[in-house]
This record gives structure tokens, sequence and C-alpha cells, in this order.
């Protein structure tokens, strides 16, 4: 059994932490950042993996970009780091700080979708299938040799939560079932393509979940549709009827779809579907207000004029 440093921060990290602990390895430390402010008290918060850790008495390591910059930061000695969601970009130090380096469980079939959000951009492309991938990482962002690999379904109704969830549980018994080759050196891992067939993913921002009023009456009307969004072209993807519906589910819970109300205030879309070629949209917030249902004849979409 190996002693393990976890570095992550949600709920998906502490899938993973539970799937090492029940096949007998002991984590030696978790790294996760510092708490912060959440919901509109700003109550201070740790993450979820911490708050896991702590009931199990495991230590926790705090850190952010500039706690792994200048490595002021005292971790015990380990066998590996495993990453599974962490946020962070990891220093070389950190890389080589375990006996046997890091290894990083990836949301999806690299080399496709590189980066930060992997699973949203799977969403919004409208990709087929996806998985999760064991890679040993290096210093260049998701490029690390692959260790292992496995296909996880996509299914009709995913948003990223869901998709993200079943991807690290699948994740989880993947590395358990890896780590031990890895560790006797029977598993070295095949070298990535240098280039992906995507673009690499950044995190988003609010203003990419925009999407003027316009289009957004011009989908439910069935019309055809011109232009683009900024999002959209940013990975080359096409704007249609069904990629407006993915893109609500892609952008759950953050940044959100949303668009802005004649009044300028913004309006929320939480739920669409596409039937005969035209979106339906199901429920929405306005600012401020608590979600509701919609009808098709909303005024605010304008489909009576």
């Amino acid at each position: 059994m190996a002693n393990i440093i976890l570095a992550g921060t949600p709920h998906v990290t502490v899938t993973v932490a539970e799937a090492l602990v029940s096949a007998g390895h002991i984590l030696v430390g978790v790294i996760c950042p510092f708490p912060k402010p959440v919901g509109r008290k700003k109550i201070v918060t740790p993450c979820e993996v911490e708050l896991w850790a702590v009931k199990k008495h495991i230590l926790v390591f705090h850190v952010d970009q500039t706690v792994l910059q200048n490595k002021s930061v005292d971790l015990p000695p380990a066998d590996v780091l495993v990453v599974a969601d962490f946020g962070f970009l990891i220093p070389a130090w950190l890389l080589h700080h375990p006996s046997h380096g890091a290894l990083n469980l990836h949301p999806s079939l690299l080399p496709r979708w590189r980066g930060a959000v992997p699973v949203p951009l799977t969403i919004l492309a409208g990709d087929m299938e996806t998985g999760i991938t064991v890679i040993k990482m290096n210093e260049k962002f998701d490029e690390g040799a692959i260790v292992a690999q496995k296909q996880v379904k996509i299914l009709p109704d995913d948003t990223t939560p869901s998709l993200l969830a079943r991807a690290f549980e699948v994740g989880a018994t993947l590395i358990v079932e890896v780590l031990p080759k890895y560790l006797a050196g029977t598993l070295q891992g095949t070298p990535q393509p240098k280039d992906s067939p995507t673009p690499t993913t950044f995190r988003f921002t609010r203003e990419d979940g925009f999407v003027p009023l316009e289009i957004v009456r011009t989908t439910i009307k069935g019309k055809k549709l011109t232009g683009t969004l900024p999002l959209l072209e940013k990975y080359h993807i096409l704007l249609t009827v069904e990629t407006l519906e993915r893109m609500v589910r892609a952008l759950t819970p953050w940044p959100g779809v949303w668009t802005t109300a004649p009044d300028g205030k913004r309006v929320k879309i939480l739920e669409a579907r596409v039937e005969n070629h035209q979106l339906h949209i199901k429920r929405i917030q306005f600012e401020g207000k608590t979600p509701e249902d919609v009808s098709p004849h909303h005024p605010l979409f304008g489909v009576m004029d």
C-alpha cells in the first residue's frame, strides 16, 4: 500500500479519496485551497475535500498559487501525488516531491479537451463519448504520458455536474486499479501526441454565458440562425438550436446561460429542450427572483408577435 498526498477541491475529489482509503492506501496529506467566502452572507467555508479530511483526521495543507510558487508549504514524504480537480498549476518542485511523481485524473479522453474545463466543452461540442484519463504529470499542461484511460457514457440530459461526477466515479476505480502497477514500475504510460484535436479549455467568465435576447427568440421561433457567440467562436463550435440547448447544460452551474430582458435585468435560462428544431425553454430565473417554470408564450420571448 502507498503513502499518498491528494490534491483537489470539490466533491469529486472526495470520491477519489474514499476509493484510495478503501483500497488500503494511506493519505498522508490533502492539499486544497484556503477556505473562501460562500453565498450571499459570504460565510468563510472550507472546500468539500477539506471537510472530509478533517473528519478522517487527515492533515490538510492550504495553498494558493503564491504558496505553491514560493514552495511555502512543508509536506510529508509520499510515494505519489494524486491530483483530482485541483484547480491550480502544479509547480515542478511539487511534481518531484513524491518518490514516484504525480498522477492526474483528467475528465476527458486526452489529448482531446486539455485544460481547465474539459467536461463543459465535451457537452457543448456535442461529443458522443468522453472518458477519464490518468496521466503522469509533467510541467506541461495536461500533456503527460497516458497511464490509463476509460470511456464514460454521455447521457442526453447530462449537465456538467452530472457528467463530472460520473467521470470521477469511473476515475476513482481506475486509479485504484493502476496504482500498484504504476508504483511497481511496470506501467510507464504512453506519450501523448504533441497537438490536441481540440483547443485548450480555459475557465469561463460570466460573459461567456451571455446570449442576446434576439438569438433566444430566434431559436424559440425555429428561424434560421446567423452569426455566432464569442464562446462558440473560441472553440470552433457552430451556433445552432441544438448548440444553445447544450450550452444551457454545459454552463450549469457556472456561469449559466443568461440574457437580458428589455428592462436590462439579467435572466438565467435554467432548463431547455429542443423539439421540432425549436428551443423550448422550460425554466428561467429573473435577477433577484426565484426560479420559475415558463410556457412557450412567455412575453419575454416575444413568440406571439
